[in-house]
């Protein structure tokens, strides 16, 4: 269990420190601020990457936590699937607490197709963000594949997204490179559209209209794409136990004209910019 030790400082001046150690070794990975006077330790499972990425979550009642993720948390099969941690922000310390998530593989059949997910070493908390009540936790390692009779589309790290509704309990995911095409397809195709390495979730961010970006960097050839979708419609249009699904609003960004985006993995890390002092408009760039 992760635990925080030390009173909490001033909030702008935490940054963290991350310590990767092998297992058997002690310490245990830390994360820590940089505040001269008074440290603040948070502590996650030995080896599970703690601080791999975080953001700071603020609940309705003004409540500050740090969301941590930790890709290579064990599940309880103890295979790697990652997870996140939840560490409220008090002056007395408290512990932390995991998020829960389905973390178990899964298995869909569709008409003549089966559907499967795969989420040993998917990487969850490779990058989290939040907004609102919403923590998103994502896993871009995430393998994905579709059977039908002799056919299949190969199993591939298409990635995919955890969304946490914190003060109802709810949740959702978001996986915009899962695709029910079938290999051969692809081929025939001269790959065109083939979006099976995708990586999403590698990195991520939220706007402040509540629109979450996804980089994607091994998206179409491995030119990189990012994916767009308002958080709000990804928690409307999923539907639970449903693998395969569409959200109508995302948008998928990507520029097959430059021969020399080739193999360029854009999407590696992302970041918005509002440049019109208007949230709700377009003139915004996503990096």
């Amino acid at each position: 269990m992760a635990r925080a030790l030390c009173p909490l400082h001033a909030l702008w001046l935490l940054e963290w420190v991350q310590l990767l150690l092998g297992p058997g070794a002690a310490p245990p990975t830390w994360a820590l601020n940089l505040d001269p006077v008074r440290l603040t330790f948070y502590t996650g499972p030995n080896g599970s990457y703690f601080g791999f990425s975080l953001d700071f979550y603020k609940d309705s009642h003004g409540s500050v936590s740090i969301v941590v993720g930790a890709p290579r948390t064990p599940g309880l099969s103890q295979e790697e699937t990652g997870g996140v941690f939840l560490c409220p922000w008090k002056a007395e310390g408290d512990q932390c607490t995991s998020l829960p998530f389905d973390l178990n593989d899964e298995t869909r059949s569709v008409g003549t197709q089966t559907f499967q997910t795969f989420k040993a070493r998917q990487g969850l908390g490779a990058s989290v963000v939040s907004w609102s009540d919403i923590v998103v936790a994502c896993a871009p390692w995430q393998h994905w594949n579709v059977l039908e009779k002799a056919e299949e589309a190969e199993k591939t790290p298409v990635g995919g997204c955890f969304v946490a509704q914190l003060q109802n309990g709810g949740r959702a995911e978001y996986s915009p490179c899962r695709a029910n095409i079938m290999s051969r397809v692809y081929e025939r195709n001269y790959f065109s559209g083939d979006k099976r390495y995708c990586e999403a979730g590698f990195s991520s961010v939220v706007t402040q209209a509540g629109e979450l970006v996804l980089g994607a960097p091994g998206g179409y050839y491995f030119l990189g794409l990012l994916a767009r979708a308002p958080i709000a419609d990804i928690i409307s249009s999923y539907r639970p136990g449903t693998l395969l699904w569409h959200v109508p609003t995302q948008q998928l960004t990507f520029d097959y004209s430059h021969p020399e985006y080739f193999d360029g993995y854009r999407g590696y890390s992302v970041a918005v910019g509002d440049f019109d002092g208007n949230p709700n408009t377009t003139g915004k760039k996503f990096t």
